[in-house]
């Protein structure tokens, strides 16, 4: 922020400076309804994320927290309180900025049954790289018992997890390279939120047949849910 604020005029010191105040103090401590929170230098917020309500969780890292083994924890909730934008960003921030093992440690909290240690990715094909150079490698899903895990991104990395009883719908898309290179992108539907669950430049097959057992599986734990 320090180096882009030479040449936009310290516009991003602006923004390190609210995302200081606005996370000063970060706690995160379980309760017997959920996992609470507290946040804030200038004026303290607090809510409480209780299991059933997280429908999405991402982690993500940009080039230079990955040097550190640093990650945020972002999720989508669902019944999302209102307040603006701000109430909003605070109350699906889950962890600001943590190491890996606690960041597993607290989405084992709200995600029980789901080890993200173990977890063995597929990839896409090669000719992938003709749509996605940079990142194609980095692509890959796996499907877990209890939820459904994509990641992606080359230079800032993603990992997404969403439960099977939390996906709303699933959709496939395609553009006119992805087309002509038999390639199809797979898009998981939650509650809106900064966590945006997707496979991209699958081949267009295997997005297909993943796209009805996604859909399976989904019925199938709601079902279970509401006996």
């Amino acid at each position: 922020a320090l180096g882009i604020a030479l040449v936009t005029g310290g516009v991003p010191i602006f923004g390190v400076g609210n995302e200081f105040l606005l996370r000063y103090g970060f706690t995160v401590a379980e309760s017997p309804d959920g996992l609470r929170i507290r946040h804030g230098l200038t004026s303290t917020v607090a809510n409480t994320v209780p299991p059933g309500r997280v429908h999405a969780v991402g982690f993500v890292a940009g080039p230079i927290w990955r040097l550190f083994g640093w990650v945020r924890v972002v999720v989508d909730l669902g019944g999302n309180p209102g307040g603006g934008d701000e109430a909003r960003r605070s109350s699906t921030t889950l962890i600001p900025v943590t190491d890996w093992d606690t960041a597993l440690e607290v989405v084992a909290r709200v995600l029980p049954g789901v080890d993200l240690r173990q977890v063995q990715f597929t990839g896409v094909p090669s000719r992938a790289r003709w749509r996605s150079p940079i990142q194609w490698r980095r692509i890959g899903f796996s499907m877990h018992d209890r939820a459904f895990i994509a990641r992606r991104g080359r230079i800032e990395q993603w990992l997404t997890v969403v439960p099977h009883g939390r996906v709303q719908s699933v959709r496939i898309t395609q553009g006119p390279l992805e087309r002509s290179l038999r390639l199809a992108s797979l898009h998981l539907d939650t509650v809106p939120g900064p966590v945006h669950p997707w496979v991209p430049h699958m081949d267009a097959d295997v997005a297909r047949t993943l796209a009805s057992e996604v859909q399976d599986r989904a019925r199938g734990a709601r079902l279970s849910e509401n006996r």
